[in-house]
Protein backbone atom coordinates (compact mmCIF):
# COMPACT_ATOMS: atom_id res chain seq x y z
CA UNK A 1 0.00 0.00 0.00
CA UNK A 2 0.83 3.73 -0.65
CA UNK A 3 2.23 5.77 2.47
CA UNK A 4 2.99 8.77 3.50
CA UNK A 5 5.32 8.62 6.51
CA UNK A 6 5.79 10.84 8.65
CA UNK A 7 8.56 10.88 11.90
CA UNK A 8 8.89 13.50 14.64
CA UNK A 9 10.07 14.31 17.75
CA UNK A 10 13.76 13.60 16.59
CA UNK A 11 16.46 13.79 19.37
CA UNK A 12 19.96 12.04 19.86
CA UNK A 13 19.75 11.89 15.45
CA UNK A 14 16.92 9.52 15.80
CA UNK A 15 13.11 9.84 15.46
CA UNK A 16 10.66 8.90 18.38
CA UNK A 17 7.02 8.90 17.13
CA UNK A 18 5.99 7.78 13.88
CA UNK A 19 2.73 7.94 11.72
CA UNK A 20 2.24 6.25 8.20
CA UNK A 21 -0.69 8.22 6.03
CA UNK A 22 -2.80 5.76 3.71
CA UNK A 23 -2.87 7.38 0.03
CA UNK A 24 -5.01 4.24 -0.85
CA UNK A 25 -4.84 3.90 -4.71
CA UNK A 26 -3.02 7.05 -5.50
CA UNK A 27 -0.43 7.41 -7.87
CA UNK A 28 2.83 7.04 -7.08
CA UNK A 29 5.89 8.32 -9.45
CA UNK A 30 9.73 7.55 -8.55
CA UNK A 31 11.36 6.64 -5.43
CA UNK A 32 11.15 6.85 -2.09
CA UNK A 33 12.08 10.24 -1.32
CA UNK A 34 13.67 10.91 2.37
CA UNK A 35 13.38 14.75 3.73
CA UNK A 36 13.70 16.93 6.86
CA UNK A 37 11.26 19.75 7.58
CA UNK A 38 10.36 22.12 9.98
CA UNK A 39 7.27 20.67 12.56
CA UNK A 40 6.19 24.50 12.36
CA UNK A 41 5.73 24.29 8.95
CA UNK A 42 4.67 20.78 8.01
CA UNK A 43 1.52 21.43 10.92
CA UNK A 44 0.43 24.47 9.32
CA UNK A 45 -0.20 23.31 6.12
CA UNK A 46 -1.51 20.10 7.08
CA UNK A 47 -4.07 22.02 9.22
CA UNK A 48 -4.77 24.22 6.37
CA UNK A 49 -5.91 20.84 4.11
CA UNK A 50 -8.06 19.65 7.45
CA UNK A 51 -9.63 23.04 7.58
CA UNK A 52 -10.91 23.29 4.03
CA UNK A 53 -13.37 21.79 2.09
CA UNK A 54 -11.20 19.97 -0.19
CA UNK A 55 -12.97 19.24 -3.39
CA UNK A 56 -10.25 17.27 -5.48
CA UNK A 57 -7.03 15.04 -4.87
CA UNK A 58 -4.45 15.80 -3.18
CA UNK A 59 -1.25 15.80 -4.74
CA UNK A 60 2.22 15.22 -2.94
CA UNK A 61 5.64 16.06 -4.83
CA UNK A 62 8.66 15.63 -3.33
CA UNK A 63 11.91 17.16 -4.28
CA UNK A 64 15.59 18.08 -2.20
CA UNK A 65 14.10 21.58 -1.46
CA UNK A 66 10.33 21.32 -0.39
CA UNK A 67 7.38 19.37 -0.32
CA UNK A 68 4.72 20.44 -2.96
CA UNK A 69 0.88 19.57 -1.58
CA UNK A 70 -1.71 20.56 -4.24
CA UNK A 71 -5.12 21.00 -4.31
CA UNK A 72 -8.81 22.49 -4.51
CA UNK A 73 -11.72 24.16 -2.55
CA UNK A 74 -14.76 25.65 -4.06
CA UNK A 75 -13.23 28.94 -3.45
CA UNK A 76 -9.77 28.44 -5.12
CA UNK A 77 -7.19 26.39 -6.38
CA UNK A 78 -3.67 25.46 -3.86
CA UNK A 79 -0.26 24.84 -4.33
CA UNK A 80 1.49 24.74 -0.78
CA UNK A 81 5.43 24.93 -0.83
CA UNK A 82 6.78 23.43 2.69
CA UNK A 83 10.60 24.11 2.42
CA UNK A 84 13.31 21.57 3.37
CA UNK A 85 15.54 21.79 6.00
CA UNK A 86 19.25 20.58 6.48
CA UNK A 87 19.58 18.95 10.16
CA UNK A 88 20.68 22.23 11.62
CA UNK A 89 16.83 23.45 10.67
CA UNK A 90 18.11 26.05 8.09
CA UNK A 91 15.44 25.97 5.39
CA UNK A 92 16.09 25.54 1.60
CA UNK A 93 15.09 28.99 -0.32
CA UNK A 94 14.99 27.72 -3.64
CA UNK A 95 11.35 27.86 -4.33
CA UNK A 96 11.15 31.23 -1.76
CA UNK A 97 12.27 34.74 -2.07
CA UNK A 98 12.15 37.81 1.29
CA UNK A 99 9.13 39.04 1.40
CA UNK A 100 9.66 43.13 1.19
CA UNK A 101 6.43 44.96 1.87
CA UNK A 102 5.55 48.11 0.06
CA UNK A 103 6.74 51.12 1.81
CA UNK A 104 4.80 54.22 2.26
CA UNK A 105 6.68 57.65 2.12
CA UNK A 106 3.81 59.70 3.57
CA UNK A 107 0.17 58.77 4.38
CA UNK A 108 -2.70 61.76 3.45
CA UNK A 109 -4.76 63.26 6.19
CA UNK A 110 -8.28 62.02 5.97
CA UNK A 111 -11.02 63.64 8.36
CA UNK A 112 -13.84 61.09 7.89
CA UNK A 113 -16.00 63.58 9.95
CA UNK A 114 -15.68 66.51 6.63
CA UNK A 115 -16.27 63.45 4.65
CA UNK A 116 -19.50 62.77 6.18
CA UNK A 117 -18.40 59.02 7.18
CA UNK A 118 -18.47 59.40 10.69
CA UNK A 119 -21.92 58.92 12.81
CA UNK A 120 -21.02 59.05 16.58
CA UNK A 121 -24.79 57.79 17.20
Amino acid sequence: MNSLAVDFVRRSGKFESSIAVALGTAKVVGSATTVLVRSKDFVVAMQAIADLGVTTAIDVHVDADAIVITYSTTAANYKVYVPTCTEQGVRSGKYFKQYMPNTVLAFEDYDDQAEGDFDPE
